[in-house]
């Protein structure tokens, strides 16, 4: 993944000045997690792959965006307890 390097791009050269976060939707933690650090954390990052949802919410993500959880009132509670 190389969705920090866009992050970075957008935040060094203001080349979209209402750019505020993105939905990850790759497997790649390490990435997500490097980018929830460019500029200090400004951007707001989703994560949308159910299987590492948890896992990404406890790196910091802001919110999941999942389809899974949207039909599924048991997975969103679970998750709200969780969270």
């Amino acid at each position: 993944g190389q969705a920090h390097s866009l992050l970075e791009y957008v935040e060094q050269t203001g080349a979209i000045p209402n750019f505020v976060g993105i939905k990850y939707t790759d497997y790649n933690l390490m990435d997500f997690s490097l980018s929830m650090q460019v500029a200090k954390g400004k951007y707001n990052m989703l994560y949308a792959r159910d299987e590492q949802a948890l896992a990404a919410l406890e790196l910091g993500a802001d919110a999941a965006a999942s389809s899974t959880v949207q039909y599924s009132p048991s997975l969103r509670q679970a998750i709200d307890l969780w969270y």
